[in-house]
């Protein structure tokens, strides 16, 4: 009995990790080379530069695999996740 609730709960753990969506791929913080700093968290988008910050959303994208659609100061767009 031991194994089966074992199994099932790796199981559980394989599918969840196996269906991230691109936003949650996309989670984190980076620093391109323009010296913008740019940090995900859940549907939050802030890019900080020269200690200006502006903030915006991101989305899961349903008709565009593997691509989030961001909000970011009134302008809209897609970036690709990979």
């Amino acid at each position: 009995m031991k194994k089966v609730i074992v199994l099932v709960s790796f199981l559980a753990i394989l599918l969840v990790a196996c269906s991230s969506s691109p936003t949650k791929k996309a989670e984190g913080k980076w620093q391109n080379e323009n010296g913008d700093i740019i940090t995900i968290k859940d549907e939050s988008l802030k890019v900080t530069n020269d200690g200006m910050t502006i903030e915006g959303s991101i989305k899961d994208d349903k008709e565009h695999k593997d691509l989030a659609k961001i909000n970011l100061n009134g302008e809209k767009g897609y970036i690709k996740v990979g």
